[in-house]
């Protein structure tokens, strides 16, 4: 792949890493990104623990780190080598459903139905 394609690629995929994590968690109740200050922290380092990046901002170091030859990985926080990396799962919305209110209150008999002479 060109390195223009796969720039310009790379530019859609962060923008649309962007759109979701804006979305993901309006009240803000996770910590926020350490690098961009905007966006939930949802990418766990290995063997550290740390939970301190955003995904867009996780794909930039990456990037970064391959452009300069400097890998491994490092923890943005302690240093230590990243062995292993994990989107922190969101926390689940419950979905509820609306009631149908007109099947609740017909009757389940159609003969209750028919019209009375």
């Amino acid at each position: 792949m060109p390195r223009a394609h796969g720039n310009a690629y790379m530019g859609k995929l962060l923008a649309k890493l962007d759109e979701k994590d804006k979305r993901d968690d309006p009240n803000g109740n996770d910590e926020e990104c350490v690098i961009c200050m905007g966006a939930k922290a949802t990418m766990q380092t290995f063997p550290c623990s740390h939970k301190v990046v955003c995904r867009k901002c996780f794909i930039k170091t990456i990037q970064v780190a391959v452009s300069q030859r400097s890998l491994p990985l490092r923890c943005v926080i302690c240093r230590a080598r990243i062995l292993k990396l994990r989107q922190a799962a969101l926390p689940k919305v419950a979905v509820t459903t609306p009631t149908n209110a007109v099947a609740r209150t017909m009757p389940k008999s159609p003969s209750l139905f028919q019209c009375v002479k």
